[in-house]
C-alpha cells in the first residue's frame, strides 16, 4: 500500500490552500494533512507530524488528535476532505510553536492501528507558514439587568451566555487573546426598550470606566437577555477610522435560529455587532441592508469552487468539537443568513482594524482619589459628558445621560458613519449650554448614525461628547436642524452621600432589620446591595424652591487596587441604592466603594473601604481597623466605636459590620 499526500493546510478559523489568510501568532492552530492510498478498502490510520521553527529550530513531534479513514473512493478529492473534519489527519500545534515567525511542518509517519507503517513521499507532505504578531481584542460585556411583566420579574444574561461569547470570539476572531471582562449592571429602563437606549447607557458607563483607568482601547457591549422580550441588536455607528469608543448592544438567549445548537445564540450575534464597531459593514444578503461590497456569492464563505473552508478549532471545556465549515454552506457573520462564521474578507478586515486600534493611546491616568481623609468636597467639575439619542425620521431626541467629571474635557468621539459612504444630507446637531452669561454656549456635535438597522426603519443615532464645564451651568438643550428637541435642567444641588453600607433587600411582607441587613459571601447571591443616605441639603433646597427639578443621579464605582483604578458598578441611577456584581470584587479581600452624586453639572464624591469576606482586616487612612468607625466618615458625625459597637469591616458577613 502506498500512501500519498493531497496537501497540507494550516488553519485557525478560515483558510484556502494558497494560505492567503494570515496566521495569528499564539492562536490555536490545526495542521490538516489530506491523504490518499492505493488500497481497495478504507484504512484507519494515525499520523505523526514534525514541526520546527525556521530557520534552525529543533524538531518537535506531534501525534494526530485522532485516527482517520483513508477512503480510496475519495483519492485525490481534496475538496471533499477539506469540508469534513474527520477526513484529514489533524494535528494541534503546541503553544511553543505558534510564536511570531516562520514554522515548517512535515508529515513524519503514517501507520495503521495494527502497526503497519506506510511510506509517504516527503515533498508533498510539508509546508512552511508564517505567524504574524497580532494584538489582543479588548472587550467588556455589560449584562443589562432589567424588569419586565406584572408583577415585575428580573432578567439578565445567564453564565452560559458570557462563556460562549468569550469562547466564540477566541475561536472565530483573528486574535490569540481576548482580554475579557464582564459585569452585570441595572439598566436604565424597564421593558420594553430598544438598543439605542442601551447603547447610550453603555456609552455613559464606558466614559466613567475610561476616566477611572480602564484601557481606552476596550470595546463595550451591552448584552440583553430575551427573557422579557427580544431586543434587536444595534451598533452605535460604524467607525471609518479606528475608534474603540463605538459601542453596540444585542440580545441573547437559548434560541437556535434554526442552526445554532450550543445553548446560546448570543455568541455569533455579539460577534456580528462587535464587528460593526471594528468598521465592518453588512454583507447584503438574506435581508441585510446598509452594507458594502462583499466578494463571495450569496454571502457564503467561498464561491462555488469551495476554495475557502471555515474551521472551528473547538472548545473542549464547553463540549464543542473541531468542525470543518464548508464555504458554500456557511455564511459570513455580517450577513443575515443562517450558519454564520467569519469569511476571509471579514477576518482579515477585523485583524487590520485591531492592529490599528492597538496603536492608539491606552488612555490618560485615571481621575484622582477623592482625598485622603475627607475626600468629600463638591466639585465644580472640569467637564460634562453628554449622551443623547436622536430620531431623524420623527425629528425627535432625548438627552439620556449628563454626567459631571473632574477631568478637563478631552477629545470628543471620532465621527462614525452608519452606512457606505457619507450621507448627502447629514443633520445639523448642536448643544446649547446655558451658564451665568447672557447667551448660551453653542457647541456643534457629531451625529453617530445607528448601524444594523433594517430597510424602512426610522433613522436613529447618538450624540456622545465631553464638554468643558462652564460656570453656574443650569440648562442644556439638544438642537436638531435648528429646533430644540429636548432640554436637560440641572438637578438638586449635590452634596456628599452619607452612611454607605450594604444590606439585604427586605422580603415582601417583612420589615428590614439589622439582622436581615447582612450579606455574606456564602449567601448564594451574585449581587450585593449597597445603600446610602442622600445629602440633606438637596432635599431642603427642593422644598425651599417649591419645585421638582431633575433628581440627583448616582454612579457607583469599585476599586480593588486601593483607588488606583475604578470600575463602574451602577450608573445614572435615581435611587439611593445599587446592586453590585460580585465579580467586580475579583479576589480582593477589601475594596474601595465610591458613590458619585451628580446633578449633571456638578458632582460630589464619597468613598468607603469595605471587606468582601468575613474576617478580612482593614487599614483605613493609615490606622488599624480597630480605630476605624464603619458607621461614619472621618471628620463627620457618626456613631463612635465602643462596647457593643465594634469597629471593623463594613461588608455584611464580616465582624463588626454596621
Amino acid at each position: 500500500v502506498i500512501v500519498t499526500s493531497d496537501g497540507v493546510e494550516v488553519t485557525q478559523a478560515i483558510q484556502n490552500m494558497s494560505h492567503l489568510v494570515p496566521l495569528v501568532a499564539g492562536k490555536r492552530t490545526v495542521v490538516r494533512v489530506y491523504l490518499s492510498a492505493t488500497t481497495s478498502t478504507p484504512l484507519l490510520v494515525h499520523g505523526l507530524l514534525k514541526a520546527r521553527r525556521r530557520p534552525r529550530g529543533r524538531w518537535h513531534f506531534i501525534r494526530s488528535a485522532a485516527a482517520t479513514y483513508i477512503d480510496p473512493a475519495e483519492n485525490g478529492q481534496l475538496r471533499v476532505k477539506r469540508e469534513h473534519e474527520t477526513k484529514s489527519l489533524n494535528f494541534i500545534l503546541p503553544a511553543a510553536l505558534r510564536a511570531a515567525g516562520q514554522l515548517e511542518v512535515k508529515l513524519a509517519r503514517v501507520w495503521q492501528t495494527a502497526p503497519v507503517t506506510f511510506f509517504v513521499p516527503p515533498l508533498a507532505a510539508r509546508r512552511t507558514v508564517t505567524f504574524l504578531s497580532t494584538p489582543p481584542f479588548r472587550v467588556r460585556v455589560l449584562g443589562i439587568r432589567y424588569q419586565f411583566g406584572t408583577p415585575a420579574s428580573s432578567a439578565e444574561p445567564s453564565p452560559l451566555d458570557y462563556t460562549l461569547i468569550e469562547s466564540w470570539l477566541r475561536r472565530a476572531y483573528p486574535v490569540a487573546q481576548v482580554q475579557w471582562s464582564q459585569a452585570v449592571v441595572s439598566g436604565p429602563s424597564v421593558w420594553p426598550f430598544g438598543a439605542s437606549t442601551i447603547n447610550a447607557f453603555v456609552r455613559g458607563i464606558r466614559m466613567s470606566d475610561v476616566l477611572g483607568g480602564v484601557d481606552d482601547r476596550t470595546h463595550y457591549y451591552g448584552l440583553v437577555a430575551d427573557t422579557g422580550g427580544f431586543m434587536r441588536g444595534l451598533a452605535s455607528g460604524i467607525p471609518g477610522a479606528p475608534d474603540p469608543s463605538t459601542v453596540a448592544s444585542g440580545p441573547t438567549g437559548p434560541g437556535t435560529f434554526g442552526w445554532d445548537t450550543d445553548g446560546s445564540y448570543g455568541d455569533w450575534y455579539t460577534g456580528h455587532e462587535l464587528a460593526h464597531t471594528l468598521g465592518r459593514f453588512h454583507a447584503e444578503f438574506c435581508g441585510a441592508g446598509g452594507g458594502a461590497p462583499y466578494p463571495f456569492t450569496n454571502g457564503q464563505l467561498s464561491n462555488a469552487d469551495g476554495a475557502f473552508v471555515g474551521f472551528d478549532t473547538g472548545d473542549a471545556a464547553q463540549g464543542l468539537p473541531m468542525r470543518a465549515l464548508p464555504g458554500t454552506v456557511w455564511h459570513d457573520v455580517m450577513s443575515y443568513c443562517s450558519s454564520q462564521w467569519l469569511s476571509s474578507f471579514t477576518y482579515t478586515g477585523i485583524r487590520d482594524r485591531i492592529v490599528q486600534e492597538d496603536a492608539l493611546p491606552a488612555g490618560a491616568a485615571p481621575e484622582g482619589r477623592a482625598g485622603r481623609a475627607r475626600g468629600r468636597a463638591v466639585s465644580h467639575s472640569g467637564s460634562v459628558h453628554v449622551v443623547a439619542t436622536l430620531n431623524l425620521t420623527r425629528a425627535s431626541g432625548r438627552i439620556g445621560h449628563v454626567t459631571a467629571y473632574d477631568r478637563p474635557a478631552r477629545r470628543t468621539t471620532v465621527a462614525a458613519q452608519g452606512a457606505r459612504g457619507r450621507r448627502s444630507a447629514e443633520p445639523e446637531v448642536s448643544l446649547r449650554f446655558y451658564g451665568s452669561g447672557p447667551r448660551p454656549h453653542i457647541i456643534p456635535v457629531v451625529f453617530i448614525r445607528d448601524a444594523c438597522t433594517n430597510r424602512g426603519d426610522d433613522v436613529t443615532g447618538t450624540v456622545d461628547t465631553l464638554l468643558p464645564a462652564i460656570k453656574d451651568a443650569s440648562r442644556l438643550e439638544l438642537v436638531l436642524n435648528g429646533q430644540v428637541v429636548d432640554t436637560f435642567t440641572a438637578g438638586d444641588p449635590v452634596g456628599v452621600v452619607r452612611n454607605i453600607h450594604s444590606a439585604r433587600p427586605a422580603r415582601a411582607g417583612t420589615r428590614r432589620s439589622r439582622a436581615a441587613s447582612r450579606i455574606s459571601d456564602d449567601s448564594g447571591e451574585e449581587a450585593a446591595l449597597l445603600t446610602w443616605q442622600p445629602s440633606g441639603g438637596a432635599r431642603r433646597a427642593r422644598a425651599r424652591a417649591g419645585r421638582a427639578p431633575s433628581p440627583v443621579r448616582y454612579t457607583v464605582q469599585v476599586s480593588t487596587d486601593d483607588g488606583a483604578t475604578w470600575q463602574t458598578a451602577a450608573f445614572d441611577s435615581t435611587e439611593p441604592q445599587a446592586r453590585i456584581d460580585r465579580q467586580l470584587f475579583g479576589e480582593a479581600d477589601t475594596i474601595k466603594v465610591r458613590v458619585v452624586a451628580t446633578n449633571g453639572f456638578r458632582r460630589a464624591v464619597s468613598e468607603k473601604t469595605m471587606a468582601t469576606r468575613p474576617g478580612a482586616l482593614l487599614k483605613t487612612q493609615g490606622r488599624p481597623a480597630s480605630d476605624w468607625n464603619p458607621g461614619a466618615v472621618p471628620g463627620m458625625p457618626g456613631r463612635p466605636c465602643g462596647p457593643g459597637r465594634p469597629c471593623g469591616p463594613a461588608w455584611p458577613g464580616s465582624p463588626g459590620s454596621p
